[in-house]
């Protein structure tokens, strides 16, 4: 399938102009956020490839959840802890995108009926190269359950409601409305 090339806020406007949540597949090129203590690679990343929702109600689908394993819904998120949402033309926030410092950001949401269809894919570089997981797994941090969410109800994290927020240009290639796109600056 042809890559097509978009800019920041070019993408930034096609998520804005999209009614209702959308579903975004994700090729992310992230810091693994590995320990410098005994480490022998000076840059650990990983390049993730998921899908997500962008422009889902965080509360609403943690609550939905709650629902469907019999708990109390009583969930609320908290306001974010940086950044704001962005507004639309119409003044309104969509929560689909942020902006922090002068960067762009989009927040994706998983569930877990979204996840067991479509697993997330991670390859780890270290110093540039492809390396195995078992490679970095000793200086990666551990995954941790959302501490809110286990307090609503959600303890295990498998069934928990996953939020992940990724800068635009950390997105390598992004699949949407079923086109490719790379961004460029």
């Amino acid at each position: 399938m042809k890559l097509l090339k978009i800019t920041e806020s070019q993408f930034a406007a096609m998520l804005e102009n999209h009614k209702g949540l959308a579903i975004v597949g994700i090729d992310a090129l992230t810091d693994a956020r590995a320990r410098k203590t005994g480490n022998p690679f000076s840059k650990v990343e990983k390049l993730s490839r998921f899908v997500g929702f962008v422009g889902m109600d965080y509360a609403r689908a943690v609550n939905r959840e709650l629902e469907t394993q019999g708990k109390e819904t009583s969930f609320e998120a908290k306001p974010l802890q940086w950044g704001e949402w962005m507004k639309g033309e119409d003044g309104k926030i969509s929560r689909k995108i942020i902006t922090h410092k002068g960067k762009l950001y989009f927040a994706t949401t998983s569930n877990r009926k979204t996840r067991l269809k479509r697993k997330v894919k991670v390859q780890f570089y270290a110093d540039g190269l492809p390396v195995e997981r078992e490679a970095v797994a000793a200086f990666l941090p551990e995954k941790k359950v959302s501490e809110r969410q286990s307090d609503a109800g959600l303890e295990d994290g498998a069934v928990q409601v996953e939020r992940r927020t990724f800068a635009f240009s950390s997105a390598k290639r992004i699949r949407f409305n079923g086109k490719n796109y790379v961004i460029t600056a």
